[in-house]
This record gives structure tokens, C-alpha cells and sequence, in this order.
């Protein structure tokens, strides 16, 4: 079992304390559609393996005195299972609908802080029998990628599996990894620092860099979408993932790309329909850092903001202009370093802390995140699981985009903040047709729900 350690990583720490302002919180939330209730009684016992399996599960957060240190892990000698796993009957309609309007006012709650930072919930009474299963973790828990590495402890590739569980695996496939390109980055620096004539370069090229990562800016870039609140609305859509990767693949581009020129594209209809010009959307895009023998805990990301112009109408263009955005930012030489840069923060006072990361990420217009999923049917509790939504907190940015792959699917969740948009049902109507540009034939997706 691969090692936990008792203090939080600078960016976990980062994450705990700039909750005091509530527009920043981070709450991952996560909706398995099943094709029917799981059974209790094995799906407690799986979530309670889980949860030795997993320490993180049965621990709460303890600040160090004064702010001295960063907070501790802290095993809690008063854990209850039953606190963090409920189940409930869905309120009408018995829809998806029903459980999107479920799990907003889930995702807008604050953890309880006394107690291990997560909360499941099977929603039972769905029509045609089926069921729902609402994951809620807080951010310095884990990243989407380690959230689907913990959703191997729950499920299963069979719906009666004989033997020991066996983990599910899952889809790593993303050409050069981040990872990868991250310790290459590393290699040079290192390299650099071995000649000495290098190393003054190589210094200040990771100092602007460093400014780069972390400059707070003055606005949004969106003209509309100015207001931050705690409010949240989730909304999906449900899109095939061979058309989208059909699409990339076309126009000599990535998966991630393509699903980064659909949101463009659904967000400069969204202003277009106000009647708001927009030049250029400032997106979040986590960079993942995650080893294989990395334990499903702790956060293994950097946040980059891209700037993307809006002004390409042609998708295919706009997948390639995206892709040299996005590449070019892989590449910055601080990225190697961000832990540095976030123990810095973590060294100062939680509200000094705050303060500068709100300068960060209440300008951010959108999260946009793509984490690969499973490439086969999975099961929870005997219930197949027919669909996986993922719902990235926004985390200061006026909505949040997650593209979960699950078998043949794109899944996408939405999780909008209130404040800066207040008619989501126009939004979901903007991003569905935006994602129809990306793969060129209607009725290639349907959205399950607006």
C-alpha cells in the first residue's frame, strides 16, 4: 500500500485555507446513474474497506496552533460510517433532474470540519428503478484523477464478482503524459544548474515563468460573467466519446482539445445571445502530475490559466490553435517548482493567503478539466453504473466544465455559479450546440439533462 503522510502537501494546504472565503471552496462532487439501488449491506462493507484501504477516508484536518505549521491528518476517534453514507428516496421528478437539483445544494454545503472531509449518497426510487450515487469529497481529499483512482475501491468489473475485490483499472491514454513533460522539464533545469553559464538563464526564464503562473489579474475577461457567489446549478451532457475523438483526430489534435473548443465555442454563443461581445475566455486547466504508485489521496495537479482567443469560427482551427496554447503552457519552465511556490503561500497567514489566491482565481472565467475514466462497464453494489458525471468546483471562475470518459461516453458535468450566470438552461442550450460544432453532425450527443 503506498504511503500517506500525516501533512498535508503545500498544495493541499492551499486548498483547506482559502475556504474562509466561501466563493473559493473546494468541493468535488461526482453522480453515478445506476441501473438500479446497489445493495446496502455490500456496499457498506465496500465503503468501509474503502476507508481503511484509504486513511484519508477516516481522518479529519487539525490545524497547526498559530498557523505555525501546515495542517495534519488526523485519524478521528469518533468516525462514523453512517454519517458519511446515507441513502435517500429521489424527491420528483424521479429523473436525473431530480438528482442535479438534489446535489446542488450538496455541493454549495460546507464539510463539517470536526469530521473526515466526505459524503455518499445513494439516491433510490428513480424511474424504471433506478438509482443514483452522489460522491462529495473536498478538494484537499484528492484530485479528479485520484478521485477515479478511490472509485476503484468501490467498484466492481462484474456485477456478482467471485474472490477477493479486485480494483477496477482505467483509461490512461493522453499521448505524452504531464507527468512526463514535467520531469523532462526538471531534466533541463537540472541540466542547466550542472552548467553554470546556463544557470543564470535558466533562473530567471523559471522566475518569469513562476510570475506567470500566480500574476493575480484585474477582471474577468468575460464581460457577462462578472458576479461570484456561493449559489450552485448542475447541469450534464452526455456525448459520445468516438465522435469526439474522431473530430480531434481529424484535425491532427487531442481529446482534450476538442472538448476545450466545444466549451469555447458553447460560451461565445452564450455571449452572443446576450448580445455581448466577447474576445477571449481565461481558462483554468489543471496539468496533472500524478504517478502511477501515487496513492488516491493528496492533490497532484498545476493550475494553469490560458488565455484562448474567440475569434477562430472554423472548429477544427480552433482544436489546433487550442492544442498550441495548451502545449506551449505544458512547457513553462516553473512548473517543476510549484510546490515551492505553494509552500511559500502556505507559509503565509491563511487570510494574507486567501486574499492572494481570490486575486488568482475569482478572474478565471471558466475550469475546464478532462479526466479519463473507465474504458468498461463498472458496478457498485451489483448496480451497473450506466453513466459517471464529475462536477469540479469553480472555484472562483463563473462555472466549472468536467469531462469524465466512461466506456464509450463523454460525461460531462456543469456546475455553475449562480451569481455569474442565472439562466443555465440557456448556458446548457449554448454548450450543447457548441459541442455540436465540434463534432460536425447533429444528434451525434443528446444531453440527458438540462
Amino acid at each position: 500500500m503506498a504511503a500517506f503522510s500525516s501533512r498535508l502537501n503545500a498544495s493541499d494546504a492551499v486548498l483547506w485555507n482559502i475556504e474562509r472565503d466561501p466563493a473559493l471552496r473546494t468541493t468535488i462532487v461526482a453522480i453515478s446513474l445506476l441501473d438500479r439501488a446497489p445493495d446496502w449491506p455490500r456496499l457498506r462493507g465496500r465503503v468501509e474497506a474503502a476507508a481503511i484501504e484509504v486513511p484519508r477516508l477516516r481522518q479529519r484536518v487539525v490545524p497547526a496552533p498559530l498557523h505555525a505549521d501546515v495542517p495534519r491528518w488526523r485519524d478521528d476517534a469518533s468516525f462514523d460510517l453512517d454519517y458519511h453514507l446515507r441513502r435517500i428516496e429521489c424527491p420528483s421528478p424521479a429523473t436525473i433532474d431530480g438528482v442535479l437539483e438534489l446535489a446542488a445544494p450538496i455541493a454549495m454545503a460546507a464539510f463539517d470540519k470536526s469530521r473526515p472531509l466526505w459524503e455518499f449518497t445513494v439516491v433510490e426510487g428513480l424511474e424504471g428503478g433506478r438509482a443514483a450515487f452522489i460522491q462529495k469529497v473536498h478538494h484537499s481529499v484528492t484530485d479528479g484523477v485520484g478521485a477515479v483512482r478511490l472509485a476503484r475501491c468501490l467498484l466492481d468489473d462484474r456485477r456478482s464478482p467471485r474472490g477477493p475485490h479486485q480494483p477496477m483499472e482505467f483509461r490512461t491514454e493522453q499521448g505524452e503524459g504531464d507527468l512526463e513533460r514535467v520531469r523532462r522539464l526538471a531534466g533541463v533545469a537540472a541540466g542547466a544548474w550542472l552548467r553554470p553559464a546556463e544557470a543564470v538563464g535558466a533562473t530567471l526564464r523559471t522566475a518569469r515563468s513562476a510570475v506567470k503562473l500566480v500574476a493575480p489579474a484585474r477582471a474577468p475577461m468575460s464581460p457577462l460573467m462578472v458576479g461570484r457567489g456561493p449559489g450552485r446549478r448542475l447541469f450534464v451532457l452526455d456525448i459520445s466519446l468516438a465522435a469526439v475523438r474522431d473530430s480531434a483526430h481529424r484535425a491532427g489534435a487531442t481529446l482534450n482539445d476538442a472538448f476545450l473548443a466545444g466549451v469555447v465555442e458553447g460560451l461565445r454563443r452564450y455571449h452572443e445571445r446576450h448580445g455581448s461581445t466577447l474576445e477571449a475566455l481565461r481558462i483554468n486547466m489543471p496539468v496533472n502530475l500524478r504517478r502511477p504508485d501515487d496513492p488516491p489521496g493528496a492533490n497532484r495537479f498545476v493550475p494553469v490559466r490560458m488565455v484562448v482567443p474567440i475569434e477562430v469560427d472554423d472548429a477544427p482551427e480552433r482544436m489546433r490553435r487550442i492544442d498550441g496554447i495548451s502545449r506551449a503552457w505544458r512547457d513553462e519552465p516553473a512548473l517543476p517548482v510549484t510546490d515551492l511556490i505553494s509552500g511559500v503561500l502556505t507559509r503565509l497567514h491563511p487570510v494574507v493567503s486567501t486574499s492572494f489566491m481570490a486575486g488568482m482565481l475569482k478572474c478565471v472565467d471558466v475550469v475546464a478539466t478532462n479526466v479519463p475514466g473507465f474504458d468498461r462497464a463498472a458496478y457498485l453494489g451489483g448496480a451497473e453504473v450506466l453513466r459517471q458525471f464529475a462536477f469540479a468546483p469553480p472555484s472562483g471562475a463563473a462555472l466549472s466544465i468536467a469531462l469524465l470518459s466512461y466506456v464509450d461516453r463523454c460525461c460531462i458535468g456543469v456546475n455553475v455559479d449562480t451569481t455569474a450566470v442565472p439562466d443555465g438552461d440557456r448556458l446548457a442550450d449554448c454548450l450543447r450546440d457548441g459541442f455540436d460544432d465540434v463534432v460536425h453532425v447533429r444528434g451525434q450527443h443528446g444531453a440527458v439533462s438540462r
